[in-house]
C-alpha cells in the first residue's frame, strides 16, 4: 500500500459518485461510533503490529446518496499512538433493499503522532480510504489510512495502517420511509405526466387542422367507394386523380362548416343583456357574461322597436374559426313573429372562450425563473477564470497566479484545467497544471459549493547562488529544476454577480510523489470566473 494506491482509489470514487441513486435522507444529521483492531506494518523495526482504533462520526446528508462530515479517531500500537481529526466523504449505493447499503468514502486531514520515546509530537497531513457496508443502524467497515511519515534523527518512521471496524450510527433519516414517499412520488409523478399527455391530446382533437384531416380522409373514402348501381366505366371515369384533387380540396373548404356545426353543439352561449344606445354611431352596447361586451350595429330608426322588442327576438350566436379553433362571433337577432326585427350581427366579435386546461395563461406575465440546479452552469457550459494563490506547506510558502477554463459537463459535474505560476522566492521557482472535477451542490439561486479532485503535474526550479566571504568561495551554487506527480483534494464555492460573472473561492490540499519540497501543500485561491 502506497500513496499511489490511495490517489487512484479516490479519484475512483469521486468518479463512481457522479450517478444519481438514492440511498440516504437528504437534510438529515446523523452521528456514530466505530471500533475495531488495526494492522500496521511496524515503521524501521520490520515487525507487524496488532492494536485497536476506535473513531466518532458527525455528518450531514448533502444528497440521497452523499455524506460528508468530520471523524476524530484514536489508535495506539506499542511504541506509538496517534489522534486523526478528519473530514470525510461518504457515497451509498442503491441496493435491493434500503436496510442494506453499501457505500465506498474517504477523509483528509490532520493526523497528530505521539512515540512514547519522544517527548516531541508529530503533526502530519494524511488521508483514508474506506468501504463497507450499513444494515439498518449497523456499520462494519474497511479502512486505509495512509499518513505521511515523520523522521526521527535519520530514521522515517511508517504510520499508515489498515483497520476493520464494526459500531452504530443514530439519526440520518428512516430510509425506508423516504423509500415508500419517493416510489409514491414517482408514482404521482407518472399519472401527472399521463394526464397532461391526455389534456394536450384532447387539446389538440379540439383543433381545426386535426378535424379537417380526419374529416377529409373520411368523406374522401365514402366518395371514392363504388355504388352499388354504379357501372365500373362510369366509376373508373368519376374517380381519377384529378378528381379526386378537386374533390379534396371541396372538402376542405366544406370542414370549416362541418367543424363549426359539430363544436358548436357544446360551446357555452351565455347570458347577454342590453345596454345604452349611442345615437351618434347607432349602435348598442351589449354585454354577454362570457364573451364580454360589444357595439352591434342598429339603424336609429328601428332603434326604439329593438329595444322595446328585446326580451322576445330570437338570438342566434354566431361562429367562425379562429386561431385554429371555434370562437364566439357575436349574436344574429331575429323577431320571434313573422315580422323582421333585423339583422343585427356586432362589428366587434368575442373570440370564444377555451378551456384552461388547454391553454393555460402565464400566472404574471413575467419571465420564468431559472432553475437553481442550473446556477452554476449558467447558460453557457464553458467560462474562463483567474485566481490569486496563497501556497503553505511543507518546505515554502508562497504567492502566486493562475488562469483556468471550466467546462460543464451536466448540471452537477465541471470540469477545469488550471495553470498557477509562482514567481521565484526562497530561491524556488514554481508551476502547476492540473486537471479538476467539481461536484456542484446548489444551496440557492446565486451561491454553489463543491467538493473537488484534480490530477496534474507540478514543476519547480532550485536556483543556490555561490556563497563567497572575504574573497573565499565558501560554496558552489547549483540549479536544479524537475517536475512531480501532484493529487489535489479540497472545496470551493461559486457567487454568481450576474449572469456573467462569478465570484469562486476553493481550498486545495496537494500531495506530492515526492518528499524534496516537503510532500504536501495547502492553496487558497481566490478569483473570478466570466461565463461567455
Amino acid at each position: 500500500m502506497n500513496k499511489y494506491l490511495l490517489i487512484i482509489a479516490t479519484v475512483a470514487v469521486f468518479a463512481i459518485t457522479s450517478a444519481n441513486v438514492f440511498s440516504q435522507v437528504k437534510g438529515k444529521v446523523r452521528g456514530g461510533f466505530d471500533f475495531g483492531i488495526a494492522g500496521h506494518n511496524g515503521g524501521p523495526f520490520e515487525t507487524y503490529l496488532i492494536s485497536y482504533v476506535s473513531s466518532l462520526n458527525l455528518g450531514y446528508n448533502i444528497q440521497d446518496n452523499m455524506n460528508v462530515g468530520f471523524r476524530v479517531s484514536y489508535v495506539e500500537f506499542s511504541y506509538w499512538f496517534q489522534t486523526n481529526f478528519l473530514g470525510t466523504y461518504s457515497y451509498y449505493f442503491k441496493a435491493q433493499s434500503p436496510a442494506f447499503m453499501p457505500f465506498v468514502g474517504g477523509g483528509l486531514g490532520l493526523y497528530s503522532i505521539k512515540f512514547i520515546f519522544v517527548e516531541e509530537r508529530y503533526n502530519k497531513i494524511g488521508g483514508h480510504l474506506t468501504t463497507g457496508f450499513e444494515l439498518g443502524k449497523f456499520r462494519v467497515a474497511l479502512e486505509y489510512n495512509l499518513v505521511q511519515a515523520p523522521v526521527i534523527g535519520s530514521t522515517k518512521f511508517s504510520n499508515s495502517y489498515l483497520g476493520i471496524t464494526a459500531g452504530f450510527y443514530l439519526g440520518g433519516g428512516n430510509r425506508k420511509k423516504e423509500a415508500r414517499l419517493a416510489a409514491a412520488a414517482e408514482r404521482e409523478k407518472l399519472v401527472a405526466a399521463e394526464r397532461e399527455l391526455l389534456a394536450q391530446e384532447v387539446a389538440r382533437r379540439e383543433t381545426f387542422s386535426h378535424f379537417s384531416v380526419d374529416y377529409v380522409e373520411q368523406e374522401i373514402i365514402k366518395w371514392a367507394q363504388r355504388g352499388e348501381f354504379e357501372p365500373t366505366a362510369d366509376w373508373e371515369q368519376r374517380v381519377t386523380e384529378e378528381s379526386r384533387r378537386a374533390k379534396t380540396a371541396e372538402l376542405f373548404r366544406a370542414a370549416e362548416q362541418a367543424f363549426i356545426d359539430e363544436r358548436s353543439k357544446t360551446m357555452p352561449v351565455g347570458n347577454i343583456t342590453l345596454g345604452a344606445y349611442d345615437a351618434d354611431n347607432e349602435k348598442f352596447l351589449i354585454n354577454n357574461d362570457i364573451y364580454g361586451e360589444w357595439l352591434a350595429p342598429v339603424p336609429i330608426g328601428d332603434a326604439l322597436e329593438f329595444r322595446n322588442n328585446w326580451n322576445n327576438l330570437v338570438k342566434t350566436p354566431q361562429w367562425v374559426v379562429r386561431n385554429d379553433r371555434i370562437a364566439f362571433d357575436g349574436y344574429i337577432f331575429t323577431a320571434a313573429t313573422t315580422s323582421a326585427a333585423g339583422d343585427f350581427a356586432p362589428q366587434q366579435p368575442q373570440q370564444a372562450q377555451q378551456p384552461a386546461t388547454i391553454h393555460p395563461p402565464p400566472s404574471d406575465g413575467a419571465t420564468p425563473r431559472r432553475s437553481a440546479d442550473n446556477v452554476s452552469a449558467g447558460n453557457s457550459k464553458s467560462a474562463v477564470g483567474a485566481n490569486l494563490i496563497f501556497g503553505a506547506g511543507g518546505k515554502y510558502t508562497h504567492f502566486g497566479i493562475g488562469a483556468k477554463f471550466l467546462y460543464n459537463a451536466s448540471d452537477k459535474i465541471r470540469l477545469a484545467g488550471e495553470f498557477d505560476f509562482f514567481p521565484k522566492q526562497d530561491m524556488m521557482t514554481w508551476w502547476d497544471f492540473s486537471v479538476y472535477g467539481h461536484y456542484l451542490l446548489q444551496q440557492t439561486d446565486r451561491f454553489a459549493l463543491y467538493p473537488l479532485v484534480g490530477l496534474g503535474m507540478k514543476g519547480y526550479k532550485m536556483e543556490i547562488p555561490e556563497v563567497v566571504f572575504m574573497g573565499q568561495r565558501i560554496s558552489e551554487g547549483f540549479t536544479e529544476s524537475g517536475s512531480i506527480f501532484v493529487f489535489s483534494l479540497g472545496g470551493g464555492f461559486d457567487y454568481s454577480l450576474t449572469s456573467n460573472w462569478i465570484i469562486n473561492g476553493e481550498l486545495r490540499f496537494k500531495l506530492f510523489s515526492g518528499d524534496l519540497v516537503g510532500g504536501y501543500r495547502t492553496n487558497i485561491c481566490v478569483g473570478a470566473i466570466y461565463r461567455f
